[in-house]
């Protein structure tokens, strides 16, 4: 916590570590403060990770700083993938990164994926885990900070960067995971 907060101060932020629990509030430039914490998350094998508000955010180690910074960012981003101050990354490149992720998270034995158009006309990786249908997530591309970055659509938060689109596969099987390891 002491790193990450010693991180978002370097970007302009004020961030102060709880002393009775693993907790940073930090505040920006808008006012309202946010709270991030870190615990196991078991959906990932017990790893620790960064939560913002209650939603995993990041593995808590220093390789991936960069991304939990720019996650903590995109939680300033409010709003759905569509809808975010967040710009939807262009047709032609949307769709070659959505390709990328889906070999990605293709090679995941659990998880089953494919680029759709939904019937609002935009482009998304529609992925579930097998045996759970009904339980599904889409990602799509969005322009963040200069650099693409793939992106939850229900909620907007960035997921990871596009040219790791084998961490991000591991990210998703953990959001759709069931408790134990993916």
């Amino acid at each position: 916590m002491w790193v990450l907060a010693q991180a978002l101060k370097a970007h302009g932020y004020v961030a102060e570590v709880a002393e009775s629990a693993p907790v940073l509030a930090v505040s920006g430039t808008s006012g309202t403060p946010i709270s991030v914490s870190c615990d196991r998350r078991p959906e990932c094998g017990g790893g620790l990770w960064f939560f913002l508000d209650g939603a995993p955010m990041a593995p808590a180690d220093d390789a991936h700083m960069p991304e939990t910074i720019v996650a903590f960012k995109g939680k300033l981003l409010v709003g759905d993938a569509f809808g975010s101050a967040a710009r939807q990354t262009d047709p032609e490149r949307l769709r070659g990164y959505l390709t990328d992720l889906d070999r990605a998270v293709s090679a995941r034995p659990e998880l089953a994926c494919g680029v759709v158009v939904r019937m609002d006309g935009k482009t998304v990786l529609n992925v579930i885990r097998l045996g759970s249908p009904r339980r599904f997530v889409e990602i799509t591309a969005v322009e963040a900070f200069g650099e693409p970055w793939f992106a939850w659509v229900k909620g907007g938060r960035l997921i990871g960067p596009v040219h790791d689109a084998a961490t991000v596969a591991y990210s998703i099987s953990c959001e759709l995971s069931p408790l134990g390891r993916p």
